[in-house]
This record gives C-alpha cells, sequence and structure tokens, in this order.
C-alpha cells in the first residue's frame, strides 16, 4: 500500500464525512469517485502481495508469531495494567479523591 493511496482514501474520506469543513474536492462526486478508486487499489495491492507470498513461498514473513513479542518493549505492562485495572507493583488502582462529587467542577 503506496503513501499515496493512503492520502488519498483518507482526504477523500474526511470530504465525504464533512465537506463544509475540507475543501480539496470540487464536488461530492469526485470525492466518492477517488474515494472508490483508492479502496480498489489499496484492496487490490494486498491481495496482489498475498499471492504474490504464496506463489514465492514467503508468507512465513506475513505471519504473526507470539515469539515476536516476548521481547517486546516495556509499554506492554503498561497496557496490560492498564487492562486488568493493577498497577505492576500489584496495588489495586484507586480513583482520586475528589470532594466535589460526579458532576463539573464550578468554582465558588
Amino acid at each position: 500500500m503506496s503513501k499515496n493511496q493512503s492520502v488519498l482514501l483518507t482526504t477523500s474520506g474526511l470530504y465525504i464525512r464533512d465537506p463544509g469543513h475540507l475543501s480539496l474536492f470540487a464536488n461530492m462526486d469526485i470525492a466518492r469517485k477517488t474515494h472508490f478508486i483508492a479502496m480498489y487499489l489499496i484492496i487490490y495491492g494486498i491481495l496482489i502481495r498475498l499471492y504474490y507470498s504464496y506463489v514465492s513461498r514467503d508468507y512465513r514473513e506475513l505471519l504473526f508469531r507470539l515469539r515476536e513479542v516476548k521481547g517486546f518493549p516495556a509499554g506492554w505492562d503498561v497496557i496490560k495494567s492498564i487492562i486488568t485495572g493493577y498497577f505492576p507493583a500489584g496495588e489495586k488502582m484507586q480513583p482520586e479523591a475528589d470532594d466535589t462529587g460526579p458532576g463539573p467542577a464550578f468554582p465558588a
């Protein structure tokens, strides 16, 4: 997938979502056609890459292996602690004390 295809898909998608905010296209029809063409170019590129990897027998380069994740950076521990709700030390996460209650804080 090339950078140009990604940029075309992103900008045309943003224009389709909110035409008044981004004025890169003359009208909605051009944006929709650009989005359609970029989408198919990306899909065909992925299918061609999968076919090439099957024919040339390098499909193992595309597979995800767990042994590649074992040396993952320490950031994984932070993500795991957020998901499980525990700090790495094993302490339960507690919300910060707030005396204003659940609503917004207004100045007195």
